[in-house]
C-alpha cells in the first residue's frame, strides 16, 4: 500500500482575511493534492488571483457562487463542478448565505497563489 495515501480530516480551521471560513480537509505527504472546505456568506469573495502550476477544482456542496475566470462569469449551484487550469485569473463570490464549496488543488502547493491588484 505504499502508493496509496490516506489522509484523515485535518480540521485546520481559520478565518480568511476576506471574511469567509476555510478548513483544510486533506493534504497528502507528497503534496500531490490539497482539499479545502470554504464557507461563505452572500457577497463575500476571494481576492482575484491565479496559480502558476496548480490546477484548482471547485465542487459546490450547498448554496451558489459566481466564479470569474478571466473575463467569463460562471454561475455554479449545488452539485456543480468546475476545473480552473494554471495561469487562469479567477475570483469566487458567494451568491447565497451559507454557501459551502470544496476546492481541490493539484499539486497541493499552498504557496502557489499570485494575487492581482484590485
Amino acid at each position: 500500500m505504499s502508493d496509496i495515501h490516506l489522509n484523515k480530516k485535518i480540521e485546520r480551521k481559520y478565518d480568511s482575511s476576506w471574511g469567509y471560513k476555510r478548513t483544510i480537509l486533506g493534504f497528502d505527504s507528497l503534496k500531490q493534492v490539497e482539499v479545502v472546505e470554504i464557507i461563505m456568506q452572500r457577497g463575500q469573495k476571494t481576492r482575484k488571483h491565479y496559480h502558476s502550476a496548480v490546477t484548482e477544482m471547485f465542487y459546490v456542496i450547498s448554496g451558489a457562487i459566481t466564479i470569474r475566470v478571466e473575463s467569463d462569469n460562471i454561475y455554479l449551484t449545488k452539485g456543480d463542478f468546475l476545473i480552473v487550469p494554471p495561469n487562469k485569473k479567477h475570483q469566487i463570490e458567494a451568491d447565497e448565505d451559507g454557501t459551502m464549496i470544496v476546492a481541490i488543488k493539484t499539486p497541493g502547493d499552498e504557496k502557489d497563489r499570485i494575487f492581482l491588484e484590485e
